[in-house]
Parts: structure tokens; sequence; C-alpha cells
């Protein structure tokens, strides 16, 4: 498992959790980079030297709580594999859920991105979508033959 932030009394370590507290709690347009600065004990001129920007912050905080919950699922799910897709899946899920609560990141990962306009897994759905168009007819005959109406 990867560490988050390295040297968490560096400034940009101590920017990085100050900023990870307030995203937890609140908002992205509800935070400023004076508070932040503040709570972390600089100026916001390491702020903008580190992340360039408030946003660039909130991304660099955002993918990090991101890649911490994403290695727990991965290990969970690695750990059960032997027993199966399904076990391996409601591992993954619960260890997920459980670490994102204890964390607080559910309402920060729950968010939408303030940078992006759609949902990742939005963006992905619709792309799969896109590459088969959809066709009731072929829908009907494939659910005829597996014996269901409509295809459904």
């Amino acid at each position: 498992m990867r560490d988050w932030v390295p040297v968490s009394s560096s400034p940009k370590g101590r920017l990085a959790l100050r900023a990870l507290e307030e995203f937890v709690d609140r908002r992205f347009d509800e935070v400023t980079v004076g508070e932040i600065a503040a709570r972390a004990g600089v100026t916001t001129g390491p702020l903008y030297h580190h992340f360039g920007s408030k946003l660039g912050l909130y991304g660099f905080v955002r993918d990090e709580a991101e890649r911490r919950l994403l290695d727990r699922m991965e290990g969970a799910a690695s750990a059960r594999a032997d027993e199966g897709l399904s076990a391996a899946l409601r591992g993954a899920l619960l260890v997920g859920f459980d670490f994102a609560v204890s964390q607080g990141f559910s309402r920060l990962l729950g968010e939408p991105h303030p940078s992006r306009d759609v949902d990742p897994g939005r963006r992905t759905a619709s792309r799969h979508r896109r590459r088969r168009p959809h066709n009731d007819r072929e829908d009907s005959r494939r659910g005829l033959a597996r014996g269901t109406a409509g295809g459904r």
C-alpha cells in the first residue's frame, strides 16, 4: 500500500492534510485558500507553489483519497479472489465502504469534481452504450430465445 503524504510536517504535507480535513467537512466552493493555508501554518504562497491553485490542491487531495480507497479495495478483492468473483467483489465493496465512512471520505468522493463535467463512471457507461446502437428487434429476438418478454 502506498503512503499518502510522505512528510506531513513539510509545508506541502501540512497543506494536503489540512485541505483533506476541510474538503471532507465542506464542499469545494465553501473552502478558501486562506483557511487552508492558515490551518497549515503557512501563507498562501506555498499552496500556489506546490499545487498551482485551490483546484490543483483539491485534485491532489481527492486523487490521493481515491488511491487510498482503491488500494484497500484491490487488496480485499485479491484476498478473496480464490473464493470467486462474487466474494472478491463483496469483499472489495465492504472494505471500500467501511474505509470511506471511517475516514470521512464519503462526502468528498460523493460530490461532483469541480473541474469534471461528467462523473467518470457515467462517461464510461455512455461510451459503452454508444459502441453498440440499441436495437429493439434484436433485443426481442434474444429475449424470446431466452424465454423472457421483450428481451428484458
